[in-house]
């Protein structure tokens, strides 16, 4: 009885998925996440994901992340470093 329960809400998933636009290889995404952030830091620049995914998204995005804390980090390190400079 258990096996028909797991069918429907498998079942059930795809429907939901489908209709958000996503596909069985969508999921999990923290780790398209976690390679476009670490693609970052290593100095990869090219999305591995076909662009038209969510797995393509979420790598931007990690990536984006990645870039935005290393700029944060740049300027406020240049900022103390022109303000020694000054004084």
């Amino acid at each position: 009885h258990s096996n028909k329960n797991n069918q429907k809400l498998r079942r059930k998933r795809k429907m939901i998925n489908r209709r958000h636009g996503l596909s069985k290889y969508d999921a999990p995404l923290r780790i398209q996440f976690q390679k476009g952030y670490d693609s970052f830091k290593r100095g990869r620049i090219r999305n591995p994901f076909n662009p038209n995914s969510m797995q393509y998204r979420e790598w931007e995005r990690g990536f984006n992340l990645a870039f935005s804390q290393n700029l944060k980090r740049v300027k406020n390190y240049e900022l103390r470093n022109r303000s020694k400079r000054v004084s």
